[in-house]
Protein backbone atom coordinates (compact mmCIF):
# COMPACT_ATOMS: atom_id res chain seq x y z
CA UNK A 1 0.00 0.00 0.00
CA UNK A 2 2.88 2.69 0.96
CA UNK A 3 4.22 1.59 -2.19
CA UNK A 4 1.19 2.41 -4.15
CA UNK A 5 0.82 5.51 -2.37
CA UNK A 6 4.88 6.60 -3.51
CA UNK A 7 4.16 6.08 -6.83
CA UNK A 8 1.24 7.85 -7.06
CA UNK A 9 2.12 10.79 -5.09
CA UNK A 10 5.15 10.84 -7.36
CA UNK A 11 3.21 11.02 -10.47
CA UNK A 12 0.92 13.96 -9.32
CA UNK A 13 4.21 15.86 -8.39
CA UNK A 14 5.84 15.30 -11.58
CA UNK A 15 2.32 16.12 -13.22
CA UNK A 16 1.83 19.33 -11.40
CA UNK A 17 5.85 20.35 -12.32
CA UNK A 18 4.97 19.46 -15.92
CA UNK A 19 1.68 21.77 -15.57
CA UNK A 20 4.25 24.88 -13.96
CA UNK A 21 6.78 24.09 -16.49
CA UNK A 22 4.07 24.65 -19.32
CA UNK A 23 3.01 27.67 -18.24
CA UNK A 24 3.72 30.70 -20.67
CA UNK A 25 5.68 33.18 -19.31
CA UNK A 26 4.33 36.89 -20.26
CA UNK A 27 6.47 38.75 -22.95
CA UNK A 28 6.86 42.80 -22.02
CA UNK A 29 7.52 44.48 -25.37
CA UNK A 30 9.59 48.19 -25.17
CA UNK A 31 7.02 50.12 -27.26
CA UNK A 32 4.02 51.00 -25.50
CA UNK A 33 0.87 53.26 -27.05
CA UNK A 34 -1.19 55.05 -24.75
CA UNK A 35 -4.91 56.80 -25.60
CA UNK A 36 -6.14 59.04 -22.55
CA UNK A 37 -8.87 61.64 -22.16
CA UNK A 38 -7.49 63.74 -22.93
CA UNK A 39 -6.07 62.50 -26.42
CA UNK A 40 -9.73 61.57 -27.10
CA UNK A 41 -10.52 64.89 -26.71
CA UNK A 42 -7.47 66.47 -28.88
CA UNK A 43 -9.03 63.55 -31.61
CA UNK A 44 -13.12 64.48 -31.47
CA UNK A 45 -13.95 60.91 -29.78
CA UNK A 46 -15.77 59.18 -27.58
CA UNK A 47 -13.07 59.03 -24.08
CA UNK A 48 -11.70 56.04 -23.47
CA UNK A 49 -8.44 55.20 -21.82
CA UNK A 50 -6.00 52.25 -22.24
CA UNK A 51 -2.47 51.24 -23.06
CA UNK A 52 -0.75 48.00 -24.78
CA UNK A 53 3.04 47.04 -25.24
CA UNK A 54 3.66 46.22 -29.07
CA UNK A 55 6.90 44.62 -31.24
CA UNK A 56 9.23 46.88 -32.93
CA UNK A 57 8.31 45.40 -36.29
CA UNK A 58 4.91 47.33 -35.98
CA UNK A 59 4.57 51.34 -36.61
CA UNK A 60 2.00 53.06 -34.43
CA UNK A 61 -0.81 55.29 -36.17
CA UNK A 62 -2.84 57.31 -33.21
CA UNK A 63 -6.54 58.65 -34.25
CA UNK A 64 -7.96 57.87 -37.49
CA UNK A 65 -11.42 59.15 -38.57
CA UNK A 66 -13.37 56.27 -36.31
CA UNK A 67 -9.99 54.68 -34.63
CA UNK A 68 -8.07 55.37 -31.53
CA UNK A 69 -4.88 53.64 -32.44
CA UNK A 70 -3.51 51.68 -35.52
CA UNK A 71 -0.67 49.19 -35.12
CA UNK A 72 0.50 48.04 -38.61
CA UNK A 73 3.23 45.44 -39.35
CA UNK A 74 4.76 45.52 -43.30
CA UNK A 75 6.56 43.04 -45.18
CA UNK A 76 9.63 44.39 -47.30
CA UNK A 77 7.62 45.29 -49.95
CA UNK A 78 5.74 47.89 -48.02
CA UNK A 79 2.55 45.78 -47.52
CA UNK A 80 0.45 45.32 -44.34
CA UNK A 81 1.26 41.92 -42.56
CA UNK A 82 -0.49 42.14 -39.57
CA UNK A 83 -2.86 45.20 -38.48
CA UNK A 84 -4.70 46.00 -34.97
CA UNK A 85 -7.72 48.93 -34.90
CA UNK A 86 -8.55 50.24 -32.03
CA UNK A 87 -11.83 52.31 -32.65
CA UNK A 88 -15.03 53.04 -30.59
CA UNK A 89 -17.39 51.21 -29.16
CA UNK A 90 -19.46 53.47 -27.11
CA UNK A 91 -20.83 52.70 -23.83
CA UNK A 92 -21.14 49.01 -24.60
CA UNK A 93 -21.18 47.66 -21.48
CA UNK A 94 -20.41 43.93 -20.37
CA UNK A 95 -24.34 42.08 -20.84
CA UNK A 96 -23.78 44.07 -24.84
CA UNK A 97 -20.45 42.37 -26.29
CA UNK A 98 -21.96 39.35 -27.64
CA UNK A 99 -24.35 41.13 -29.68
CA UNK A 100 -22.05 43.63 -30.91
CA UNK A 101 -19.68 41.20 -32.20
CA UNK A 102 -22.72 39.77 -33.79
CA UNK A 103 -23.63 43.31 -35.27
CA UNK A 104 -20.32 43.97 -36.58
CA UNK A 105 -20.14 40.40 -37.95
CA UNK A 106 -23.28 41.04 -39.76
CA UNK A 107 -22.06 44.20 -41.06
CA UNK A 108 -19.02 42.87 -42.63
CA UNK A 109 -20.71 39.75 -43.95
CA UNK A 110 -23.26 42.35 -45.80
CA UNK A 111 -20.28 43.75 -48.22
CA UNK A 112 -20.26 40.68 -49.77
CA UNK A 113 -16.29 40.17 -49.33
CA UNK A 114 -16.52 38.91 -46.05
CA UNK A 115 -16.91 35.12 -45.11
CA UNK A 116 -17.62 34.52 -40.85
CA UNK A 117 -15.63 31.19 -40.01
CA UNK A 118 -16.65 31.37 -36.76
CA UNK A 119 -18.57 33.37 -33.42
CA UNK A 120 -17.49 32.18 -29.68
CA UNK A 121 -15.69 32.72 -27.06
CA UNK A 122 -12.12 31.92 -27.24
CA UNK A 123 -8.87 31.59 -25.55
CA UNK A 124 -6.43 34.42 -26.13
CA UNK A 125 -3.25 34.73 -24.71
CA UNK A 126 -4.37 35.10 -20.84
CA UNK A 127 -8.04 35.97 -21.79
CA UNK A 128 -10.78 34.23 -22.66
CA UNK A 129 -12.86 36.69 -25.07
CA UNK A 130 -15.74 36.37 -27.41
CA UNK A 131 -15.05 36.91 -31.05
CA UNK A 132 -15.80 36.58 -34.56
CA UNK A 133 -13.16 35.40 -36.85
CA UNK A 134 -13.67 35.56 -40.43
CA UNK A 135 -11.97 36.03 -44.40
CA UNK A 136 -12.11 39.41 -46.10
CA UNK A 137 -11.19 39.67 -49.81
CA UNK A 138 -10.10 43.07 -50.33
CA UNK A 139 -10.03 42.64 -53.96
CA UNK A 140 -13.79 42.57 -54.16
CA UNK A 141 -14.20 46.01 -52.29
CA UNK A 142 -14.30 48.62 -54.65
CA UNK A 143 -12.35 50.63 -52.05
CA UNK A 144 -9.31 48.73 -51.78
CA UNK A 145 -7.26 49.29 -48.79
CA UNK A 146 -5.27 46.44 -49.46
CA UNK A 147 -4.69 43.34 -51.39
CA UNK A 148 -6.19 39.76 -51.45
CA UNK A 149 -7.67 38.10 -48.70
CA UNK A 150 -6.78 38.68 -44.63
CA UNK A 151 -8.14 36.97 -41.50
CA UNK A 152 -10.14 38.90 -39.59
CA UNK A 153 -11.11 38.88 -35.75
CA UNK A 154 -13.28 41.20 -34.10
CA UNK A 155 -13.04 41.92 -30.21
CA UNK A 156 -15.19 43.87 -28.36
CA UNK A 157 -14.23 45.33 -24.98
CA UNK A 158 -17.27 46.84 -22.98
CA UNK A 159 -16.80 50.35 -21.39
CA UNK A 160 -15.72 50.74 -18.02
CA UNK A 161 -17.68 53.79 -16.54
CA UNK A 162 -17.42 56.80 -17.30
CA UNK A 163 -15.12 55.57 -20.18
CA UNK A 164 -16.17 53.86 -23.41
CA UNK A 165 -15.33 50.75 -24.62
CA UNK A 166 -12.80 49.86 -27.64
CA UNK A 167 -13.58 47.27 -31.10
CA UNK A 168 -10.18 45.75 -31.76
CA UNK A 169 -10.07 44.24 -35.20
CA UNK A 170 -7.40 41.97 -36.23
CA UNK A 171 -6.46 41.56 -40.22
CA UNK A 172 -3.29 39.41 -40.64
CA UNK A 173 -2.54 38.53 -44.49
CA UNK A 174 -4.04 35.12 -45.12
CA UNK A 175 -1.24 33.46 -46.78
CA UNK A 176 1.02 33.96 -43.71
CA UNK A 177 1.69 31.01 -40.76
CA UNK A 178 -1.30 31.68 -38.88
CA UNK A 179 0.07 30.11 -35.84
CA UNK A 180 2.88 32.07 -35.22
CA UNK A 181 1.43 35.20 -35.77
CA UNK A 182 -1.41 34.10 -33.64
CA UNK A 183 1.19 33.53 -30.69
CA UNK A 184 2.16 37.11 -31.55
CA UNK A 185 -1.16 38.94 -31.98
CA UNK A 186 -2.01 36.72 -28.40
CA UNK A 187 1.10 38.44 -27.04
CA UNK A 188 0.18 42.00 -27.68
CA UNK A 189 -3.21 41.05 -26.64
CA UNK A 190 -2.22 39.92 -23.49
CA UNK A 191 -0.61 43.44 -22.68
CA UNK A 192 -3.50 45.33 -22.96
CA UNK A 193 -4.62 47.29 -20.09
CA UNK A 194 -8.15 49.51 -20.23
CA UNK A 195 -8.02 52.16 -17.15
CA UNK A 196 -11.21 53.63 -15.57
CA UNK A 197 -9.35 57.23 -15.61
Amino acid sequence: MRILFAILSYFMLSCNNRKAAQKPKPIFYKNIAVVTPDSCVKWHLPLTSFSIEYPSAYQAFYSGKDNYLNLKRYNGSGETEQEFSFGKAGGVDSSMVEKSVYYIDSFYRNLRAYQTKSIGYQNIGNKTLFTASGLMDFDLLTQKIYKGKYRMLTIVYPSVKPLNGIVIIILTKSSLDSISYSHEMANILSTLKISKQ
